[in-house]
């Protein structure tokens, strides 16, 4: 799915392994039902769980209150990659 074959400078393996699993999570959990979610005009709140689960929400959480120990732009970046990487 993922096109972009160059990777920024700042990302470490840990970064590059998490948006590899943003991008399959995407793939999985978000793609097969966006159409239906547009339908009904809201995305099921079990995708919310699964999420959460996966440890995607919550990437703009300061570490301190059980967020990632990231920058703010590297945390921005990241997402950003992730979500277009999926089409979005």
């Amino acid at each position: 799915m993922h096109t972009d074959t160059q990777t920024p400078t700042w990302m470490t393996e840990e970064h590059q392994l998490y948006a590899e699993s943003v991008r399959r999570f995407l793939a999985n959990e978000y793609i097969p039902h966006v159409a239906r979610w547009n339908d009904q005009g809201y995305v099921d709140p079990e995708f919310w769980h699964h999420a959460g689960e996966a440890g995607i929400l919550g990437a703009a959480i300061p570490e301190e209150y059980g967020g990632l120990p990231l920058t703010s732009s590297r945390r921005t970046n990241r997402h950003l990659r992730g979500i277009s990487a999926g089409g979005l």
